[in-house]
């Protein structure tokens, strides 16, 4: 069961997509500024509602102490908790989607069905996906970004963004493209 919050829905949603990264938040920061629009680290997000006494705290801290993985659905209900009460019409959202699953539940929940959804891709030329050197945790980590890239490209929802390019012209790019007002 989701969670719904009285007909808030969100115009347009910019994912940061890639290998997971230090510098993505960085990142996301300097677009975010530049693009005029907020920015939501889903892992801040989890932190913040841990420390709070909710329901969906607690939803979280009984499946983290047993071990288990977050289910797709529950770190939904987290972000449209935190959407809800901020209302941004475009934001750019840090660290989720990270596989098919959650990117097919994101589209599909009633918070995000008429919503533009624009991936950024950043990722090296040559990703290292099969590499033999990786440990399989990291390669599995690859393998679902690549899903969700895949997804969005099918769709016409991604923007590909070289390993030596400026903010500047990704700004261009994401403001000619009309993606943002």
């Amino acid at each position: 069961m989701g969670i719904d919050h009285l007909g808030y829905r969100a115009k347009k949603v910019f994912l940061i997509l890639g290998a997971p990264s230090p510098s993505h938040l960085e990142l996301g920061k300097q677009l975010a500024h530049k693009l005029n629009i907020s920015i939501i680290p889903i892992n801040e997000v989890l932190t913040d509602e841990l420390l709070t006494n909710s329901s969906l705290a607690q939803r979280i801290k009984n499946r983290l102490e047993l071990g288990e993985i977050l289910p797709n659905t529950l770190v939904l209900d987290l972000l449209k908790s935190k959407l809800a009460a901020s209302k941004p019409e475009t934001f750019l959202l840090l660290g989720y989607p990270r596989t098919i699953g959650q990117i097919k539940l994101l589209k599909s929940d009633r918070m995000f069905k008429e919503s533009s959804i624009i991936g950024i891709n950043f990722m090296p030329e040559n990703p290292p996906y099969y590499s033999k050197e990786l440990p399989k945790n990291v390669k599995l980590i690859l393998e679902q970004h690549q899903e969700v890239c895949d997804y969005l490209f099918e769709h016409n929802h991604i923007i590909n963004v070289k390993p030596d390019f400026r903010l500047s012209e990704l700004v261009d790019r994401i403001v000619l493209s009309g993606n943002i007002d």
